[in-house]
This record gives C-alpha cells, structure tokens and sequence, in this order.
C-alpha cells in the first residue's frame, strides 16, 4: 500500500520517544500505529469528555458522532493535575469495559500528511492528556467504534490505564466522589499550569506552561463543560454522568457563599481570589474550611478513603512522585 509519508531517521527516533511520552514502550505497537497513519493518513481519535468541546490540536478535524459497546465513561483515576493535587486529589473519567452498556462520543479524524504531523498530533495529546506527572490514560490502544451510519471506525482513545498509579476503579461511592469532585481545586495555579517533560533530572527546559482552558480551572467545572457538551450534541441520557453532576450541584449548593464564591472565581477568571499563593500556605485547607460544615465532613472522610485506596495500590506506593511536589519545582519558578 503507498503511504502518504515517511519518516527520516531523526523523525522516527523523536516518534518513539513520544510513544514513550504516552506510555506506550512496545516498538511492535508503536511500528502499527506508524504504519496505520502513514497507509491511511489520517489519526482517528475517540473523545468522549473535554476533547470534544476543546481539542487538544489545532489541526484540521473532521468530526462524527458514534458510540462503543461494552463499554462505559466513569471515573476510574485519581487526578493530580488540573483542579487537584498530591493528597487532595480530583477525579477524572475514562472509557472503560463494562458488559452490556453503551458509550457515546465523537470520532475526531485529524490528517496526517507529514512526520512532523504524526509528531505534533502525538506530542500534544501527551501534554494535554497524558502528562508525565499524571498518568492515568491509555492512548495506543485501538478500539472499534460505530458511527451514526452504521460505518466501523478503528481509534486510539483515551482508555482506562488499570496498572495506573492513580487507577482507583469504582471503589468510591458516587456520592464520594462528588464531594471530592466539589473540593478539587489545586492550591497554587503555576503547578496546576506546568507541564513537566521529565520525571527526573530537572532543568529550566523540562516545564512547559499552558494556559488554564474554562474546563481545567476547577475538578467541578471539567463535569460541568462536560454536561453541557453532551446536551449540545443531543447525546442520550446517561444514569451514572447525569446522578453524578447532580450531587455535584447538590454540595455547591450546600456550601458557604464564600466556599461557591471562590471556585466561581477560579472557573470566570482562572486566579484564586488571593493570587497565586504558594503552595505551603495550604489555600486548599483555607478553601475547605469554607465550605457547609456537613459537606466538609463528607469532603474529609470520601478523601481519606481515597488516599487508603491509592495507598492500597502497589504502583502508587513505588511511584516516585518527589517531582510532584513544590521543591523541585520551585527552582524553576522563573522558567
């Protein structure tokens, strides 16, 4: 079959380390989804949350509602990154197996007419999904998906990592989850806003900063956007996503007015009302604290058992997570 392009020595090199980037260290796997891309020229991408109101690339994407069987969008991973942090974590959805059930969302068709396509389509899917400090996502596996037409399209996905160090599986009742969902809000936005390229061996080039998108300011409004979307696209109701925006609201409105007014200002403006505090002044605490009494309570207990579940999972125990916390990092303040 004629391909649509190839890749030079250096390319094919700088396309491994991107794999690896994604977690994907199989050579036999990642030669397939080279070869895939450059025979077809194109990359299919299922997106079932924030990707299909905010792409993670600027390239050209065609788009088409369909759907998966067997399999359903929940939460599965703890969450380190936006709206969360090392002991107050968020919580993020993926697709995961589950007989019997339906999951919806778009295939994005992005083209590939280059490496330095293929490369940059990789690459930024890491950044946004993947980051090396929060890895919960599988993204090389291939799974068959259906469009409105009845037509079989084979996509990469954003599929639950179960050997994840942050894999927690539906240990949590919806309710805990919900509450966590409402306190998720990181304590200083620079580490919430910081991409770091290495786990290990620090330098200034190994932090990248992105700006904050409407759906990353806060855990509650990653669900929110996600709500919306879904309606905007007609998409079917779903028991599990629609009882869990609903105890989301239902803790917002429990709160103190200055607990609600401080995550709207995080979500409008993208600061905390204080600026950007250091992380050790512990605004997160400062937040809780102004949250119903009841609620924290809730908020207490649901991220204490979190914690017992991420202790319980041996690749979260042998992480090495020295890297996520403030003093390597603030060495590289000024990157």
């Amino acid at each position: 079959m004629a391909e649509f392009f190839t890749f030079t020595d250096d390319e094919l090199k700088k396309a491994r380390e991107v794999f690896v980037n994604n977690g994907e260290p199989d050579t036999a796997k990642q030669d397939k989804l080279m070869k895939e891309a450059q025979e077809t020229g194109k990359i299919s991408i299922f997106v079932f949350g924030s990707l299909m109101h905010t792409a993670h690339t600027d390239q050209e994407i065609k788009t088409t509602k369909g759907h998966v069987d067997d399999m359903s969008i929940k939460i599965r991973h703890a969450w380190n990154y936006y709206g969360g942090e090392a002991g107050k974590s968020g919580l993020m959805i993926s697709l995961d197996e589950d007989k019997g059930a339906i999951a919806h969302g778009l295939i994005q068709e992005v083209e590939i007419k280059s490496a330095a396509d293929f490369l940059k389509y990789y690459d930024n899917l890491q950044v946004r999904e993947n980051p090396v400090n929060n890895p919960i996502y599988n993204t090389t596996e291939t799974i068959e998906v259906t469009t409105e037409n009845g037509e079989t399209v084979t996509c990469i996905s954003c599929l639950c990592d179960r050997e994840s160090p942050l894999y927690i599986g539906d240990e949590l009742t919806i309710d805990e989850q919900a509450v966590i969902v409402v306190h998720g809000m990181g304590s200083d936005q620079r580490l919430d806003n910081a991409v770091f390229r290495e786990a290990a061996d620090f330098t200034a080039d190994s932090v990248q900063f992105l700006d904050l998108q409407a759906h990353q300011k806060t855990n509650s409004a990653y669900f929110y956007n996600l709500a919306v979307a879904r309606k905007a696209l007609g998409f079917p109701s779903d028991d599990y996503l629609d009882g869990l925006i609903d105890r989301i609201n239902a803790n917002r409105r429990d709160m103190y007015s200055p607990g609600r007014d401080m995550l709207e200002s995080a979500e409008n403006t993208g600061d905390r009302p204080e600026g950007l505090a250091p992380r050790d002044q512990g605004l997160s605490d400062e937040f809780a604290a102004q949250t119903q009494e009841d609620v924290f309570k809730k908020y207490v207990a649901a991220n204490d058992k979190l914690q017992d579940i991420l202790m319980d999972n041996e690749a979260y125990r042998n992480w090495d997570r020295e890297w996520c916390a403030p003093d390597p990092f603030a060495k590289y303040e000024q990157a």
